[in-house]
């Protein structure tokens, strides 16, 4: 079997147990699969071409995906029942988001996210439901990150 994306594929990511695959396009929509079946779960709408996925850790019991797209719309997922997913959150960076990931669970549920024109980093924090901070780090914008 394969993965008919609809659309060139910008990002991949396993969640945190390997069951399921989410899948950003550059249609403009979030695929989640099941990665053994290779069936398409749930379709995650997007207003521009979606360029990163990201899970939150897998030891929360919501399931939530963090989506990044060209227009730098930010917007985290909740899954509300298998395969029904609902937006949480949304946020804009300056141009493309180019770098989304989710810290380490034993911080929490925090979310960074860069846009490609901007030089800031945000943070969001489930717990307070908002961006909580920023912190300038490049002249030059990003191309990636990581938490180490």
């Amino acid at each position: 079997g394969s993965f008919d994306t609809g659309g060139a594929v910008c990002d991949a990511q396993y969640d945190y147990y390997g069951q399921r695959l989410a899948t950003a396009s550059s249609d403009g929509v979030v695929r989640i699969w099941s990665a053994d079946r290779h069936m398409m779960l749930a379709q995650l709408p997007h207003q521009a071409a979606v360029l990163r996925v990201a899970w939150a850790p897998g030891k929360y019991p919501a399931v939530q995906l963090a989506c990044g797209a060209a227009d730098g719309r930010i917007a985290i997922w909740r899954e509300e029942q298998p395969d029904q997913w609902s937006m949480l959150y949304s946020h804009t960076v300056s141009g493309p988001t180019v770098a989304l990931a989710f810290c380490p669970a034993e911080y929490g549920v925090i979310l960074a996210a860069a846009g490609g024109e901007g030089r800031d980093i945000w943070f969001f924090r489930k717990d307070r439901g908002e961006v909580t901070e920023t912190l300038a780090a490049h002249e030059s914008g990003f191309v990636a990150f990581c938490w180490a």
